[in-house]
């Protein structure tokens, strides 16, 4: 019997739809999910915008939590297919979320294949009929199997929670507990380094875990043990496990080029910036698509994915914009008890409390369940499912999390979510570029709110505890990074906390919002519609532009182009040192070690300049001389580095000294003032800042060493018709109350630099706030840059700091005595 050809018959190419919209239309006989009927308003207006943009590069479509977007992304992901019959990744945060999606998928009637645990469910994302469902983690590990694919499309879903996981897989991390013989070896390559800058032992304070902070080792040194540090990494087993091996491959060639950070319990390998843009995925021929509920600002975007996005869309919708009452018990009843307060809030309540460490959860393990990492998805899933009145403590989980509804009503913000990884840590903590943080701290803000709470009728409970993550929010800039309705939300929250009289009357508030009485309902709409918001717009663009510059540098600095990259930074040095002495000082540091790659003697000046700005830059060798024969004070000590040695042995005052301070004759802009002036308390040798400026809030400048600090606000020519105002005096006094806060000194004194004329009748200045005049500063800074190059004349290396402790005493120039050279007046006793 013959084979029967017949019953074989030619396949016709089906019509592949591309318009989503259409793709959504043509497959609802599909959809087996009771909650779709037909796309939203705004699913539709999202899906049509994109499609006549959908040749862009790097589009993000941005919807509310609650509004939908999963539906969108896969739909636009089956588009992509269609289009392409290529190969089309669709990003999630976890092997949890790829099954929610694949369901998902499955209930709107679409195929997917799914990817994790190194295999595909099956073969329609390589025959190019489906999207393949896959972790960030998959795509961006160092062995990545995608990296050896061309990907037409990348769908990135929560694209919010990048950031963290790209730094995690470019990052090796050591901890104490596990790895404590190679924590010691590692951390032992530097004690020499620190008994010779002086420093060794608040070195074993932090080995100790006396000291709860990250240093920074400086990358000079570690360049000198790279081969041993590649040998104690490789000898210890720790690259073969923890998911080390994925990073690996990353560093393995780069590690002179990585940050080495330390902590009294970890140390992290991690690149400066993240080369982000080097891999295959961020290439010109593959397009990119960003779903989120908060995209991250352009800055931040910009260094989570080496890119700027091309379009944004955007549509107007309500949907996600849940009711919430946001309450601060530590704005009400002080902060003291305010965990206390919070615990005896949340007692007969079912609640998730968020903390960004597993360390602060610990506090919570009296009254609640802190789950190990393996635990996290089991506990959740115990947690929705109860009625009983339970409290589950998440440590550094914003997003991932899903309670809509009666799974929960109450939610625990517990402390800044500020990062937990070194690096994260050291940047906020160590150089305080918060400012520069800003859009990334706001994005997990706006996503930890969002766990409870996941459509329009859905309403919750949050408090909000920690002096500094409250104190970040009233920040006007901070406050102006997040969404409309979540700043009027807070603004809410924090008159009905003032208002509330004890915890019985706070309590009854949450009870009225729970039990949805009227009276809460009608003030809500009233609160919402009347209440303004924060518009800071005018450093957006050139944070975009910092960023723009960190990823350059980054590809290039990866590719050892140090020439190249040197230039890169250099570029925007001076923009960068305007913006945030901090900020400058990270920049000099790397450009410093690009010159020194390069045997460009300079390196040693940005070193310098670095480590002037800021003390949380590491002091680079060449710039340490032997004094321990010579006990000095912190201020001399200070002093010291500012000077440099040339060739010969001859000490050099700092360059620019003149040109740094000339501004104090007033002939500048505000802000050219305010830097002369930090420029003025560096070379005095005090801890000088402008925070101002670098954080949005305290005072212009700030003056502190050995516990005395002067809070500094300069009123220029500029404001001479009212400079000492009501408005004025009380800003002031709450940024000295910030100064204490923040800094703890054990004395601040206000001062204003301006005009000594009396204050506005209304402004009742106390007895401590002082006026000196910007001429006697500019006196001051005379006689300051005439003792510098006293100094440099008479003073060899070895006895510099003698020489600069006994001009200093002859000039007059100790601190504290030497602010009695401003000819301090008291604002109060000013008269007419």
């Amino acid at each position: 019997m013959s084979f029967d050809f017949d019953k074989i018959k030619a396949r016709k190419a089906e019509e592949r739809v591309i318009n989503p919209v259409e793709i959504f239309q043509k497959n609802k006989g599909k959809i087996t999910d009771g909650n779709i009927n037909d796309l939203w308003l705004g699913q539709g207006d999202a899906l049509r915008e994109w499609h006549d943009n959908r040749n862009e590069s790097d589009i993000a479509i941005v919807l509310n939590t609650g509004a939908g977007k999963t539906l969108i992304g896969l739909l636009v992901a089956q588009s992509l297919v269609n289009e392409t019959r290529g190969k089309v990744v669709y990003a999630c945060g976890s092997i949890q979320l790829i099954e929610q999606t694949r369901e998902k998928a499955e209930g709107y009637g679409l195929n997917v294949t799914t990817y994790y645990g190194g295999n595909f469910s099956n073969d329609l994302f390589h025959q190019g009929e489906a999207v393949c469902l896959t972790t960030y983690q998959a795509i961006f590990n160092g062995k990545s199997i995608f990296q050896r694919e061309h990907l037409e499309a990348l769908i990135f879903d929560d694209a919010h929670t990048a950031d963290g996981i790209i730094k995690g897989h470019f990052s090796i991390d050591i901890d104490r507990t596990s790895h404590g013989g190679l924590y010691d070896a590692l951390t032992g390559l530097f004690r020499d380094y620190y008994k010779r800058i002086g420093r060794l032992g608040s070195f074993d304070k932090l080995y100790r875990g006396e000291n709860s902070g990250v240093e920074l080792l400086p990358p000079s040194i570690v360049k000198q043990n790279e081969a041993e540090i590649r040998r104690l990494l490789t000898d210890s087993g720790i690259l073969e496990s923890d998911g080390n091996p994925f990073a690996w491959e990353y560093l393995m060639n780069h590690i002179d080029l990585c940050c080495f950070l330390v902590s009294t319990g970890r140390v992290q390998i991690t690149p400066p910036f993240i080369p982000i843009s080097g891999l295959s995925y961020f290439r010109d021929n593959t397009r990119r698509v960003y779903l989120s509920a908060t995209m991250l600002g352009a800055d931040a975007f910009i260094r989570t994915f080496g890119r700027e996005l091309s379009c944004t869309v955007r549509p107007e919708t309500p949907a996600g914009e849940c009711e919430r009452l946001i309450l601060f018990p530590g704005r009400s009843f002080g902060y003291e008890e305010e965990l206390h307060n919070a615990k005896q809030l949340v007692a007969n309540r079912k609640a998730l409390v968020l903390t960004p460490s597993r360390r602060r959860a610990q506090v919570w393990e009296d009254i609640g369940f802190v789950p190990d990492t393996s635990q996290v998805v089991d506990a959740v899933a115990v947690f929705k499912a109860t009625d009983e009145e339970v409290k589950l403590v998440l440590a550094g989980r914003y997003d991932g999390i899903d309670l809509p509804g009666d799974t929960c009503r109450y939610l625990v913000l517990d402390s800044l979510p500020s990062g937990t990884s070194l690096y994260d840590r050291f940047l906020w903590s160590s150089l305080n570029l918060s400012g520069v943080l800003r859009s990334l701290i706001s994005s997990r803000v706006v996503q930890s709110l969002g766990r409870i709470s996941r459509g329009m009728s859905d309403f919750g409970v949050v408090l909000m505890l920690e002096k500094e993550y409250v104190n970040w929010l009233l920040v006007p800039r901070n406050l102006a990074s997040l969404p409309p309705f979540v700043q009027k939300q807070l603004r809410l929250g924090m008159e009905v906390s003032v208002g509330s009289a004890s915890i019985e009357e706070m309590s009854q508030a949450i009870d009225a919002v729970l039990t949805r009485e009227m009276g809460w309902s009608g003030f809500y709409e009233r609160f919402m519609d009347d209440c303004d918001v924060e518009d800071f717009g005018e450093d957006l663009d050139i944070l975009r532009e910092f960023a723009l510059l960190e990823t350059k540098f980054a590809r290039l600095y990866w590719e050892r182009d140090y020439t190249k990259a040197a230039s890169v930074l250099q570029k925007g040095l001076d923009k960068a040192l305007d913006y945030s002495a901090n900020l400058g000082a990270w920049y000099c540091l790397w450009i410093g070690y690009c010159l020194e790659q390069l045997g460009d003697p300079t390196h040693e000046e940005m070193y310098k300049r670095a480590y002037g700005l800021s003390k949380a830059t590491p002091k680079h060798l060449a710039l340490i001389h032997d004094y321990s024969d010579q006990p000095v004070t912190d201020q001399v000590s200070n002093v010291v580095d500012q000077f440099g040695i040339a060739k010969g042995s001859q000490v050099v005052a700092p360059q620019k000294l003149h040109e740094n301070l000339k501004h104090l004759d007033g002939g500048g802009s505000v802000a050219q003032i305010e830097e002369a002036i930090r420029c003025l308390g560096q070379l005095l040798g005090l801890d000088s800042s402008r925070p101002d400026k670098e954080f949005g809030t305290g005072p212009d400048n700030l003056w502190m060493l050995n516990g005395v600090a002067f809070a500094l606000e300069a009123k220029t020519a500029k404001d001479a018709d009212v400079p000492y105002s009501k408005k004025y005096v009380g800003q002031l006094v709450q940024h000295v109350n910030w100064v204490a806060d923040t800094h703890d000194p054990d004395q601040v004194i206000p001062a204003f630099i301006g005009p000594k004329i009396k204050a506005h009748h209304a402004a009742s200045p106390s007895d401590e706030i002082l006026v000196a005049e910007l001429a006697e500063l500019e006196s001051l800074s005379n006689i300051l840059c005439a003792a510098y190059e006293d100094i440099a004349a008479q003073a060899m290396p070895i006895s510099l700091p003698q020489t600069v402790d006994e001009v200093f005493r002859d000039r007059g120039l100790v601190w504290p005595d030497v602010m009695d050279k401003l000819s301090f007046v008291c604002l109060k006793d000013i008269q007419d």
